[in-house]
């Protein structure tokens, strides 16, 4: 048995050179804007509400469903971190370099009642067993210290611990990290994975404790290796370790082969895996179609239940594995498409640079439309439609980012209704859809407009209407060269309608923009007691615009309607919430 030595100095210098350039030439300085949202689960299946999601200074919680979206988070470099927290639950993350504008997951959070939890005296050691016959030991006298203060630690230890089968469904969205590079000798490697271990140490308060560095002695951790991996498993892998707060894990030494498990001695814990490392890399890619040869979009396409890739809008998908895979699998999980999914094994091994492979799906129960924010204006959304399985009397979903605000979701034929959540930037929205009227249902607009009245005044020719609320101020809906401002009040037999066409950077707009001329080039309307009048004349004046701390919009706005039957002067003061739905 090979042992991990010197580990803690081994981890500084890996620490330290990671942090450089010299580890991929493609991790620079680059400013950026990213959207990410998706799924948090427990081990079951069932989702995590209130969990704490967070990526660059940006924190949200999972709403009720389990869902979480976070909209242009600016990102200072091509490389993500996302961790996500909930009480009485290990921590998990997932990192990787920034290949696109939005980020979709589904994350596995386990929960200390779901794993192996037992008490060892620090003074007399032991082993404990963990699921799947894993196994750690802990020799007598081993120094522990409380991780957050550095000081020396005796008495009872809570051994929180769970063994991750690489082969096992739902792999990806368990594992930490689930980018599968790791960072050895200042370089960036691609892992295959040969199983794994969560361990974590906490004092009876609840304090982490990890073992001292200045321990002579270590601990064991016995991997199992799984039976569908022991004939390719080799004498000797890299051991690789995780500590949650950086974005890649990092070797630290190796174990060797005591059959049907992997051994090594460490010095410190928090999530080991069992992986060999790849200097070279092959790169999957094709497309995924349904019978009638539409794209698909949004569907997890995976190598050997491991390496992954999301399908685009064109239903391309694109995975980078270890070059010299044998006989690699690709698949689609069931519940990723209609119950249905997908596999295929590769014949040979692949040591080739790229491998195509195109895949066609059978046709299925569809469920498709648009989501709109306020006005009708398409939003960016996550969408996820939930069902019961007939079969098995589980919960599944599926779901997909609207980024156009179009989606198309493939269902179970057998299904009869969904329960549908949108989730926004601000607003999440749940209803039943009825899907017994056909295999491919054109289901109505779902709207997701959440506008926060605020306060406003109106007169008309000299007539007060006070109670009129303000319902929305939308800047900023983007168009190349121009953006859209739309001001929205109703309230008692009053509303008003004012749409501009506007050449300005929302992000840059200043206040005291004066006198915008409310002329045939602006849009506007006002509804008074059952009719609808045009504005003819007239300006719009902004006095404050806090587009970072309260998100709010003030200003004054005047002008004239004329018609055959009105002739009428308008005022009014608002000051009301800034949305961009």
């Amino acid at each position: 048995m090979k042992t991990i030595k010197n580990i803690l100095f081994l981890l500084g210098i890996i620490l330290i050179n990671s942090c450089t350039p010299t580890i991929d030439a493609d991790y620079q300085l680059a400013n950026r804007s990213v959207t990410i949202g998706g799924l948090v689960v427990d081990i079951n299946n069932n989702p995590i509400s209130n969990a704490q999601v967070t990526i660059g200074n940006k924190t949200i919680k999972t709403d009720a469903n389990g869902i979480f979206y976070i909209e242009n988070v600016n990102m200072a470099s091509n490389k993500y971190f996302v961790k996500f927290e909930a009480p009485n639950y290990l921590p998990n993350y997932r990192s990787g370099k920034l290949t696109k504008s939005t980020l979709k997951f589904k994350v596995t959070l386990l929960s200390y009642d779901d794993i192996t939890v037992e008490t060892i005296n620090t003074q007399t050691g032991g082993t404990i067993t963990v699921n799947g016959g894993g196994e750690i030991t802990f020799p007598a006298g081993l120094k522990y210290v409380v991780e957050r203060t550095g000081e020396l630690y005796t008495g009872n230890l809570r051994v929180i611990a769970y063994y991750v089968d690489p082969t096992q469904p739902g792999y990806t969205n368990l594992v930490p990290g689930g980018h599968l590079w790791g960072v050895k000798n200042a370089r960036l490697k691609k892992l295959n994975p040969f199983g794994g271990m969560f361990v974590i140490l906490r004092d009876p308060s609840g304090r982490k404790i990890n073992l001292s560095p200045n321990n002579t002695d270590a601990a064991t951790i016995k991997i199992p290796i799984p039976l569908a991996l022991q004939g390719n498993a080799p004498d000797t892998i890299n051991f690789w370790t995780d500590d949650f707060n950086k974005s890649f894990c990092m070797s630290a030494g190796s174990g060797s082969r005591d059959q049907d498990k992997y051994v090594a001695d460490v010095l410190h814990f928090s999530y080991w895996r069992a992986a060999i490392d790849y200097d070279q890399t092959t790169e999957y890619t094709g497309t995924v179609k349904d019978c009638n040869g539409n794209p698909v979009q949004g569907i997890k396409v995976k190598i050997n239940n491991v390496y992954f890739g999301f399908t685009d809008a064109d239903g391309k998908y694109k995975i980078t594995a270890p070059r010299g895979l044998f006989e690699p699998a690709v698949s689609i999980d069931p519940q990723d498409y209609a119950g249905l999914g997908y596999y295929e094994t590769l014949y040979g091994q692949q040591n080739g640079a790229t491998v195509i492979r195109n895949i066609s799906l059978p046709c299925t129960q569809t469920l498709e439309g648009i989501i709109s924010g306020c006005h009708h204006i398409p939003a960016t959304a996550f969408i996820r439609a939930s069902y019961t399985n007939q079969q098995t009397g589980m919960e599944e979903s599926v779901s997909m980012f609207a980024q156009n605000g179009n989606f198309r979701l493939y269902l179970p034929d057998y299904i009869n209704s969904a329960e549908v959540t949108i989730s926004t930037r601000d607003t999440t929205i749940s209803e039943y859809v009825d899907l017994s009227g056909g295999t491919n249902v054109n289901y109505h607009e779902f709207n997701v407009c959440n506008s926060q009245p605020g306060t406003a005044s109106l007169t008309i020719s000299g007539f007060d209407y006070p109670d009129t609320t303000l319902n929305e101020f939308l800047g900023f809906y983007a168009y190349p060269s121009e953006s859209i401002m739309t001001l929205y009040m109703e309230g008692n037999e009053i509303g008003l309608s004012l749409y501009f066409n506007m050449a300005y950077n929302y992000f840059n707009f200043d206040t005291n923009y004066n006198n915008i001329a409310l002329t045939n080039a602006a849009y506007g309307e006002i509804y008074v007691q059952d009719a609808t009048y045009p504005i003819t004349s007239g300006s719009l004046t902004i006095t404050s615009l806090d587009t970072i701390n309260e998100n709010r919009v003030e200003g004054y706005l005047s002008g004239y309607i004329t018609n055959d039957t009105l002739n009428a002067s308008i005022s009014g003061h608002f000051d009301i919430p800034i949305s961009q739905q």
